[in-house]
């Protein structure tokens, strides 16, 4: 954070990583609002500090993947020159009457960054319908093209949105002077004017000023060119290359410990010019773009769709530079140095995302968390187009920048593992299977530590070492490789690729139409020519998935080079669907005869067996039942699904978001095996108790916790069996409630790593917050309880301790025998392995801990000890103007303070957080059924 760092808190995270069982780390340089530390970004000190990191990653086993520059988006730094940076078109008009001499300079824009280049200058006469005072809306025409150009955001419209050209009001594109040769270097043009009214066009390019950001002082920089393959080389090689070569020439190999790169997601902006971008116009559209070019300052050549179609051509140019120039060579260099390159292929970038993130060896996504708020759901287009990547593509890996928090929907240390669980499991479901935790913050104060410490600014779910939950955290990450483990073996199992369409920028159009009960993709042009079609029909993509149906959008405009890619295909014995026949044809402005043709292809193409409906009738057509149903309770709960196989078995992974226990039946394609539970939590495997083959389907019982989950597994020898009920009748059990008096034992000074302890013998259970003791109405951390239980008589049977209401996570110890953390309800264990036959009774001890904010909110009642910015948010969520000398000395609060961080999100205006063990605890006796 903004240059705080020490190698003594580098090692004591990346060692509290290890132990944790994370598997690696990505290395972010970023300010957040955080006061300036003493490492400068790109300084010698700094590539001690990322050598320090790589020696200890490769120490603890751990992956260690290096962001792209400061900050995280995108690609910039202070060693980018201006000629290597994102381009921006931009023109200037003047008007000239002849038949008469014109001898003047043209006019141009200085406002150009330190970076200017003429393009042409092109002349016209003046529409007749401007000169009779009925102008074709300029300004409104260049908006729609460059929807923001003041925040260098080129986003694109369709020029056909507005009005029709009216007669007289368009360019003759026949009558187009081009003058670019007859202008000198300094901007002076010299013009015999012929008779009439005329407009000249002086075309340049500019650096469009876009940095990376949120980037240090230090490392803030001009953004790249991406459109260029050598801005793209030239970033590597000044920052990276660097980096490589101090840790050895070769990074990505096991000494190294370096072993990847991430682009972030792109936040910085559009660019529409580059070097060179004419040639490569018209190499990859088959015609010059310089006749078209008055259409890029809002006029209209010829007629509105002549220049709409040069449009379309104009912004998918753009595209595949962007994906070839900036992610294909970037990838490219990170391949000659042995790394992988991650890619998060979206943002506010002109680019066909797809197309974009298939140079990623590691396609990622992102969601955000807004658990405290009740809201499980994961944005469905960004996970689900990582998956999309890999699957298409045979990446092994889909990752997710996950639970990203912003207070404004949460986070301030009011996540948990439980609160997130639900989410998590609707990426997995989504296809993700990496997760990474957004945001471990680097803790450079070891001596003491600083609880909570530092933080990302405002940002955050507070996954940190000096989390009060941090020990407990291990057993949900184990749930969490087995599910990743799990989503990583094996293939894909999906019923449709949608083809993502031809135009651009392209997000992604499918997200929203999601085939309830059916795995799907979605794949750009290049996938599509890369499809081949098996013995079976079935279609394979490059990366072995393969799929029943290929479902073509219903767009009006089709290019010749889709067509031949999907006759190609239906030749094979594809089966492919199209709701409507596309018409008209992409590119070929104004020349005449092209959408006949596309007409005329796509008669004989549909001809060849195209199902003229939407997915769902063709899949409904072709007999294809989906892979996953459950019963409406489930459905309600908001059950999703993911499946995949190897030669050896089908799984699926089945998650709810539930809030109660709840009993469901799940129904899947499959027959002849017998269906297994695998519990990931857990680690269990298990034939499932209860279900039965029914109508070429096994539908299975399953009973979940809440925000319950598991994989259901097919596998083994296929046999004559049809159905399984060992349930029985149910347990008879007795409840006997645990009562005190019980002893709590606080540790009040444990922040400071002292040993002073407070002790309370309470004769029933409260919430902390209600003593009258400020130590433990504030208390934050882990308190442990005592109590003396008495057993009844022979049992005959299991004895769980259910814990009731715990806020927030319980460490039970019966008898000196631990058992693993309780990190979601319910709070229940079997105790018996601690029972000895003949106990009359036991010893019972509870460790609870509880979250951050209380001591947060109770500190705020003591004099402040830092120097505070004015809040955005009342007097919370404001940072610090400097760290305090006495933390840099790692002295005690020079006014009582038990915490410190850098944000202030909680003060002694906040209601206190439920804590402690509330229950009702009771011993829960399961007595076998006579």
């Amino acid at each position: 954070m903004n240059g705080n760092v020490t190698k003594e808190g580098i090692t004591r995270d990346f060692e509290a990583l290890a132990e944790a069982g994370i598997g690696g780390a990505t290395l972010f340089d970023v300010p957040s609002g955080v006061p300036q530390g003493d490492v400068a970004f790109n300084s010698e000190d700094w590539f001690g500090i990322v050598e320090h990191a790589a020696s200890e990653a490769r120490r603890l086993g751990l992956e260690l993947c290096l962001a792209n520059c400061s900050g995280w988006s995108a690609a910039g730094g202070p060693w980018v020159t201006p000629d290597l940076t994102m381009k921006s078109l931009v023109w200037t008009e003047t008007r000239a009457t002849g038949p008469a001499r014109f001898s003047d300079e043209l006019p141009r824009t200085t406002a150009d960054n330190g970076f200017y280049r003429d393009i042409a200058v092109l002349a016209f006469p003046t529409p007749m319908a401007e000169l009779a005072g009925n102008p074709l809306r300029i300004a409104e025409h260049a908006k729609k093209i460059f929807a923001d150009r003041d925040k260098n955001d080129f986003r694109y419209d369709n020029l056909a949105a507005t009005p029709e050209a009216a007669a007289g009001q368009a360019i003759d594109r026949t009558a187009l002077v081009d003058l670019s040769s007859a202008m000198a270097s300094d901007g002076s043009l010299d013009w015999q004017v012929p008779n009439g009214d005329w407009i000249i066009l002086r075309f340049g390019y500019i650096c469009n000023g876009a940095r990376n950001h949120p980037a240090t002082s230090q490392g803030v920089g001009l953004e790249i060119d991406k459109l260029s393959a050598a801005a793209a080389e030239a970033h590597f090689d000044r920052y990276m290359a660097r980096i490589c070569e101090r840790l050895g020439s070769l990074a990505g190999k096991v000494s190294s410990g370096l072993t990847a790169v991430l682009i972030d997601s792109h936040e910085v902006g559009c660019q529409n010019w580059t070097d060179g971008f004419e040639a490569s116009f018209e190499k990859i559209t088959g015609y010059s773009l310089r006749p078209w070019m008055p259409v890029l300052a809002g006029r209209v050549v010829g007629d509105s769709e002549s220049s709409e179609r040069f449009l379309e051509d104009f912004r998918r140019v753009i595209a595949d530079l962007f994906a070839k120039n900036y992610a294909g060579r970037y990838a490219e260099k990170c391949h000659e140095r042995g790394l992988q390159l991650q890619i998060e292929p979206y943002g506010n970038c002109p680019s066909d995302d797809l197309q974009y993130g298939a140079a990623a060896d590691v396609p990622m996504a992102e969601f955000w968390s807004r658990a405290s708020l009740g809201d499980h759901s994961v944005d469905t287009r960004n996970s689900r187009m990582a998956a999309h990547l890999a699957h298409v593509w045979g990446r092994r890996v889909a990752a997710a920048e996950a639970f990203t928090g912003d207070p404004a929907v949460g986070s301030r240390w009011l996540t948990t593992p439980f609160t997130i669980k639900a989410q998590g499991d609707r990426a997995f479901a989504n296809g993700i299977n990496r997760v990474v935790y957004h945001r471990f913050v680097h803790q450079p104060w070891t001596n003491p530590d600083r609880l909570p410490g530092m933080t990302m600014g405002k940002y955050g779910m507070h996954f940190d070492r000096t989390q009060t939950w941090w020990p407990h955290v291990g057993l949900w990450l184990r749930y969490q490789a087995r599910c990743q483990w799990m989503l990583q073996e094996g293939t894909f199992c999906a019923d449709v690729l949608f083809f993502g369409g031809e135009e651009a920028p392209n997000g992604v159009g499918y997200d929203s139409q999601p085939l309830g009960g059916h795995g799907w993709d979605i794949g750009a042009t290049e996938a599509l020519e890369a499809l081949s079609v098996d013995a079976n029909g079935r279609i394979v993509a490059p990366g072995g998935v393969s799929y029943a149906l290929l479902a073509l959008p219903s767009r009006e405009f089709a290019s010749a080079r889709v067509l031949r890619a999907v006759e190609r295909l239906l030749d094979a014995g594809a089966r492919v669907c199209c709701k409507q026949r596309p018409t008209r044809a992409y590119g070929a402005p104004g020349q005449s005869g092209a959408d006949d043709a596309i007409r005329a292809d796509v008669a004989r193409i549909w001809a060849k067996g195209m199902m003229e409906c939407a997915p769902a009738a063709a899949l409904q057509r072709l007999g294809i039942e989906p892979d996953f149903r459950v019963s409406p309770e489930a459905g309600k709960a908001g059950a999703s699904f993911i499946h995949r196989r190897d030669d050896a078995a089908d799984w699926y992974f089945v998650a709810l978001n539930n809030e109660e226990t709840i009993e469901f039946k799940a129904s899947f394609r499959e027959t002849g095996r017998v269906p297994e539970i695998w519990d990931a939590e857990s680690g269990e495997i298990a034939e499932a108790a209860s279900w039965r083959v029914e109508d070429g389907r096994t539908v299975v019982s399953l009973s979940f916790p809440p925000s319950g989950s598991a994989f259901v597994v097919f596998r083994g020898d296929r046999n004559s069996r049809t159905t399984r009920n060992s349930r029985g009748p149910r347990e008879p059990s007795v409840s006997l409630l645990v009562c005190g008096p019980w002893r709590i034992e606080f540790p009040v000074d444990w922040y400071s790593g002292g040993d002073a302890v407070k002790t309370r013998d309470w004769p029933e259970l409260k919430d902390w917050t209600s003593d009258g003791d400020p130590d433990i109405r504030y208390f934050s951390g882990t308190a442990r309880y005592s109590v003396i239980v008495a057993l009844p008589g022979e049992s005959g049977g299991r004895i769980v301790l259910d814990l009731g209401d715990v806020k927030n996570f319980a460490v039970v110890t019966v008898n000196g025998h631990t058992f693993p953390a309780l990190w979601r309800p319910p709070f229940r264990v079997d105790i018996a392995d601690a029972l000895e036959p003949g106990d009359t009774e036991i010893e019972v001890r509870i460790d609870i801990t509880n979250l951050w904010p209380n001591r947060l909110i109770g500190d705020d009642f003591l004099d402040d000890d830092c120097n505070w910015r004015p809040g955005t948010n009342g007097d919370r969520r404001d940072g610090l103007w400097s760290i305090p000398d006495w933390v840099k000395r790692g002295e005690p609060s020079p006014t009582g303070r038990h915490t410190f961080t850098t944000w202030r999100h909680w003060t002694k205006h906040d209601a206190l957080l439920p804590s402690g063990l509330l229950g009702p605890v009771q011993l829960v006796i399961t007595r076998s059924a006579q």
